[in-house]
Formats: C-alpha cells, structure tokens, sequence
C-alpha cells in the first residue's frame, strides 16, 4: 500500500518531467534561439523556434491541468470529509469553502477539522500566500507538523483576519 501522505511527503518531484522533459525542452528552446539569430536568413528556422517554444509550453500546460485536476479532486474529497465530520449547524455551509480551504484542511486531524472550520467560515481565518511564494498547493493547516518535517516553507497559512481589513470577496463552491 501506498506511503500515507502527510505535509513532510505531500510534494515530490516526477523525476521524467523535472529532470528529463523541461531541461531537454529548455535546452531546445535556447538551441533554437541561438540558431536563428547565427543564421538567420536560412529556411525555416522561426518556424523550428515556434515548435521548440511550443513544445515547452505544451509540457508546462500539460503539467498544470494535472495539478489542476488534482487540485479538485482533493477538495471534493475534503467536501466529502467535512460533511460527515463537522457539526450539524455548519454541515450544509462547507460548500461555501473555496478550494484552496479546502485544499489547506486536508492536513488537520478530525478533531481539528470542525473549529477550524468555523473560524473559516466565521471570517476569523483566511488562507493566505505566505511570502515564501509557491504554488499554492496544499500548506500547513494545523500544527501537526514540526518544523524539521518541512522541507520548504508551506504555500498557504492560516491568518487571523484583521477586523479592519474586509473579507476577501464572495467565496465560489468548486
């Protein structure tokens, strides 16, 4: 069976696209553009430059909608799992979560699940970019994992909400 997936494992590299594909097609573009400009008046030479540009684009898009798809699968998962674990007065409000929420609850225990919940919905906590950046896949939700799990600082952490700052606009449901 597979490793159960926690903060500390929930990001790997695909070794065939992080160090074959996007290098090879990187390295392609760069031959191409320097190829041009040496010969520039030769046959089809743009058109081998927009191929090669194609190519890498094509890789880097084919690379976001599966993290895209993965993205709503796991909300949807979380939907699932907050509509059985949450009390009954908020149950039919996890809708109203956005997916990055959602995708930030996935690591709290079920204990923590519901609190956190309420204060999401309450307005008293928001997902917010934190400034390490990243792609805003997942983060650190509760506080189960240590410090020394981290490999890199999580995309996404939980916020107290100013009183003074207004909510960010209307939350939409996946």
């Amino acid at each position: 069976m597979a490793e159960p997936q926690t903060h500390s494992t929930h990001r790997r590299y695909y070794w065939p696209f992080h160090f074959v594909v996007l290098p090879v097609l990187t390295l392609n573009v760069i031959a191409r553009i320097v190829y041009a400009f040496r010969h520039a008046g030769a046959r089809m030479v743009w058109w081998d430059l927009l191929i090669a540009g194609t190519l890498l684009l094509f890789a880097f898009t084919a690379r976001t909608m599966a993290l895209r798809v993965q993205d709503r699968v796991i909300a949807f998962e979380e939907v699932v799992r907050l509509t059985s674990t949450v009390g009954d007065d908020i149950r039919h409000r996890v809708h109203e979560l956005s997916a990055s929420e959602l995708i930030a609850l996935r690591f709290c225990d079920n204990a923590e699940v519901d609190e956190l919940t309420r204060a999401i919905l309450g307005g008293e906590l928001r997902a917010a970019r934190t400034s390490s950046g990243g792609s805003g896949r997942g983060g650190q939700t509760c506080g189960r994992a240590r410090d020394s799990e981290r490999r890199r600082p999580p995309a996404f952490a939980w916020r107290r909400q100013d009183a003074a700052r207004p909510a960010a606009g209307p939350r939409r449901s996946i």
